[in-house]
């Protein structure tokens, strides 16, 4: 499979985001879609799509966690609110500013989904609110219930005999994704948070 892409792919301003992305103007407007002049790249071969990592990771990750969402979503809760309930597991008590950083979410957004597990009674804070006070949280016996729930839901989607993976080749992949994520919260490494 190949298209043409052509001199200014991926170099116009997504609408009002200032961020690169593929063009999206008419054809008319000199885009380059399909039509455009260009040059003839394969998706399969080492000028296309196959050969980009980050590319292909996005794919993945868009494959796995539509399963993954979907089968949490039959339990009422969303892949963030799967990642707190698991930071929180056995016991912990985490501070909303560390859940976030583990789950990668702004604080802002987790403080929203704090608020509504702590409604639906999935956690509770250890002690009084307070601005600037360190205010942890734990799991209620609710949330652990919905999270062995969950979690036996999410270890199932391990399973990607279905696209081509043993159970090997899948555990191989989860380890080579632990390295990447590893060293990316390293202090010197190239995180999320640099």
């Amino acid at each position: 499979m190949s298209f043409r892409i052509g001199p200014g792919c991926g170099a116009h301003s997504r609408e009002g985001t200032g961020e690169a992305g593929p063009c999206r103007l008419p054809r008319e407007a000199g885009s380059c879609f399909f039509e455009s002049p260009g040059r003839d790249v394969g998706v399969d071969d080492d000028e296309g799509l196959e050969a980009v990592l980050g590319w292909n990771a996005v794919k993945v990750a868009r494959i796995i966690g539509a399963r993954i969402t979907a089968g949490l979503a039959e339990h009422d809760v969303s892949l963030v609110q799967f990642g707190v309930l698991s930071c929180l597991t056995g016991g912990a008590q985490l501070t909303s500013a560390e859940i976030a950083r583990a789950v990668f979410v702004r604080p802002q957004t987790m403080s929203e989904v704090l608020d509504g597990m702590e409604r639906r009674g999935l956690i509770e804070r250890v002690g009084v609110r307070g601005k600037g006070r360190r205010t942890p949280i734990r799991t209620t016996a609710d949330g652990e219930r919905v999270l062995t729930a969950a979690r036996a839901v999410a270890l199932a989607t391990n399973d990607l005999s279905d696209v081509g993976l043993s159970a090997p080749a899948a555990q191989q992949l989860n380890d080579l994704l632990l390295t990447v994520i590893r060293n990316a919260e390293e202090p010197t490494g190239a995180g999320f948070g640099s």
